[in-house]
């Protein structure tokens, strides 16, 4: 691959996001050691590395390495974990695309203008226009650049029927190294060919390094990032840009306080595990979202990110504890509440004021979620 030469405004336009804005967070400061660097200097620390681009996090952060790297940038990616993929490698679901090829080859009749429409009520209004319709427009584009990678797809059952007006659910066609009894894992096996383009770009990863803290210069950019490893901390340089793709918050008591108190407690689920007692599959610490907004970055709709499984008396938990990463083996066998026919026939709902509100005998389809 010849290597272009990439600005960082020419990078920041078309390869996606980094951190640095105008609006101050102030609701997050304290959550964390992180010290604010924003508007201070930084000329007197000890850069350990340096390189173009720092990614955060190796679930989508293994697309924007991907992307950058293929732009002729030099790359590092951080990852706090010891494995490739974060929580995004026990995702099970289906990518939602509308207008698409597959769509067409299945016999689906779709068009851009009807899946925005669905997308945008879907989410009940509450989404960032411009970023639907960015969504929406890149869907063929982001479907082939998968199919580049080797995932092949297929169209799963209608994942969304409530809000999808036709069936969207594009899911990736077993490959030979998935467990064959587990080939919708739709996040293990596209991580798991991001992972291979990582591998052959030659782009390192640095496992078990936890970002702790954006270092910008004073008002100006983002200048690189500080991480703990071990009992030690390390600095890298970006002399282009740091993307931030480091996941959920919803492990962190005070953020789940503040974005959505329900799920603050014991006995609740959301998406890294347990939120607020520990973890099980990874730490939804929300490290990304407190660095940012230690540097002046502001969020939006953070109220509108989590969601919750049903939960029947103690504790619902659910996991992805594989046993080996590479192959994917006994993918799904995690620690979980089973939602089967069968389980109904042994629990009966209420709501709050004792009221039966569904008919278990239905099985799990009916159930609220």
């Amino acid at each position: 691959m010849s290597k272009k030469k990439v600005s960082r405004r020419e990078f920041l336009k078309n390869a996606g996001a980094v951190v640095g804005g105008a609006a101050v967070g102030t609701s997050l400061m304290g959550l964390s050691s992180c010290a604010t660097t924003g508007g201070s200097s930084v000329k007197d620390i000890k850069w350990d590395r340096t390189t173009d681009v720092v990614v955060i996090g190796t679930g989508c952060g293994l697309a924007a390495a991907i992307e950058a790297k293929e732009a002729g940038s030099d790359v590092i990616i951080l990852e706090k974990n010891d494995w490739v993929g974060g929580l995004f490698i026990s995702a099970g679901g289906q990518n939602m695309w509308g207008g698409t090829k597959i769509q067409r080859q299945n016999g689906i009749q779709d068009t851009k203008e009807a899946w925005y429409e669905d997308e945008w009520n879907g989410c009940h209004r509450r989404g960032v226009p411009e970023l639907i319709r960015t969504y929406v427009n890149r869907a063929d584009d982001t479907l082939e650049w998968f199919e580049k990678l080797g995932v092949t797809w297929r169209i799963a059952g209608h994942g969304n029927p409530e809000i999808q007006r036709v069936n969207r659910s594009h899911r990736p066609i077993q490959n030979a190294a998935l467990d064959p009894d587990h080939y919708d894992a739709t996040g293990w096996n596209q991580t798991i060919v991001m992972k291979k383009r990582v591998e052959e770009l030659n782009i390192p990863i640095l496992f078990k390094h936890r970002m702790t803290k954006i270092h910008r210069d004073g008002d100006g950019p983002v200048v690189g990032i500080e991480a703990q490893f071990g009992n030690g901390t390390i600095n890298i340089k970006a002399r282009k840009a740091v993307i931030v793709c480091t996941g959920s918050w919803t492990d962190t008591e005070r953020m789940a306080a503040l974005y959505d108190p329900r799920i603050v407690g014991p006995d609740t689920y959301g998406d890294g595990g347990t939120p607020c007692d520990g973890h099980m599959f990874v730490d939804s610490s929300g490290d990304g979202h407190i660095a940012v907004a230690n540097v002046g970055g502001a969020f939006t709709d953070m109220t509108f990110v989590a969601y919750l499984y049903l939960f029947f008396g103690s504790r619902s938990y659910w996991g992805c504890e594989p046993e080996e990463w590479t192959s994917g083996r006994n993918l799904q066998t995690g620690k979980g509440v089973s939602r089967t026919t069968d389980f109904y026939k042994n629990i009966v709902l209420v709501k709050n004021d004792g009221q039966r509100y569904i008919d278990e005998s239905t099985g799990a389809q009916s159930a609220p979620t």
